[in-house]
């Protein structure tokens, strides 16, 4: 029996063998460039602040890069400089929150501790002493002289019904009473006069209920400026006789357009006048007796008397 003939195989093709590719990394680069920028940045004043957020984020990537086996140097360098950053930076502000603190010290110290130079000598204290018996003197002989004129001037005056005039008071300012023309800045304002109280602005459908009542100022206003302006009614305050302060209502304003409420969206020109009301949310047991328009930070307020 024979057998079969053997026949030789073919070689096999060889292909090329790829390396496997890298490993991504972007998230240990990542760490490592906000690491170095945190640790840069830790030594400049002010800008330090910004070290307490990239810091800590270089640390986090780098340890979740760490985690994942993605780039061990560069997680642990962004690991080692963001956390060194925010060790610099704490160590930086420590230092300079007791400069600040040491420099308010020396500062009240300074206040507590008498002036040295400020104190008298015995020479300049009887010398003092002199010229203050001579200051007195010469005081007691203006006081003499000026006395009646001093008192004449502290009467205060009388108009034609023998009622006391009030005078401006101490942080001075314009007083006028209802129906007088007054300007405040570039408006000329004339309050005519109050409106009974009502507990409700609007109508049955469309209204607003008060916190107390609402008392209504009715007003005109003529812009004095020379260019289109809007009103501004919240220079406008209401005091009882207890020195309360009321701000006007802005809902009884918006649902009170059809009964006169001066709208503040409506732009004036120059020269027109527009009439209405102002309308103040105020306890039922406030009694109303001026109001305070405010003229500006510089100025005092103008005031009007409503009784």
């Amino acid at each position: 029996m024979s057998t079969p003939p053997h026949w030789p195989q073919p070689p096999q093709p060889t292909y090329p063998v790829h390396p496997p590719p890298p490993e991504p990394k972007g998230m240990a680069i990542a760490a490592m460039v906000l690491g170095i920028v945190a640790l840069v940045l830790s030594f400049i004043p002010l800008i330090a602040i910004l070290t307490f957020l990239l810091g800590p984020l270089a640390v986090v990537l780098g340890i979740l890069a760490l985690v994942k086996r993605r780039g061990r140097g560069q997680a642990i360098t962004g690991i080692v400089t963001g956390g060194l950053g925010v060790l610099i930076a704490t160590i930086g502000f420590l230092i300079f929150s007791a400069l600040i603190a040491s420099g308010d010290d020396d500062s009240q110290q300074n206040e507590r501790d008498p002036d040295v130079s400020a104190q008298e000598s015995p020479a300049s204290s009887e010398d003092r002493e002199t010229d203050g018996e001579a200051v007195e003197e010469q005081s007691a002989d203006q006081e003499t002289e000026e006395g009646g004129a001093a008192r004449e001037e502290d009467t205060p005056e009388q108009n034609d019904e023998g009622e006391l005039v009030a005078e401006s008071e101490a942080d001075g300012g314009e007083n006028f009473t209802t129906g007088d023309e007054f300007e405040v800045n570039d408006w000329i304002v004339m309050i005519t006069g109050v409106s009974d109280r009502s507990t409700s602005i609007g109508d049955e459908f469309f209204n607003t209920q008060a916190q107390g009542e609402y008392i209504p100022i009715d007003l005109v206003v003529t812009n004095g400026g020379d260019s289109a302006a809007y009103f501004f009614a919240g220079n406008f305050v209401a005091v009882d006789d207890q020195d309360r302060e009321f701000s006007y209502s802005s809902e009884a304003t918006f649902y009170g357009a059809s009964d006169g409420a001066i709208s503040i969206l409506d732009q004036i020109n120059p020269g027109n006048s527009i009439e209405g009301r102002l309308y103040f949310d105020v306890p039922s047991d406030a009694k109303i007796t001026h109001l305070e328009i405010n003229a500006g930070f510089l100025s005092a307020p103008v005031r009007v008397s409503l009784d």
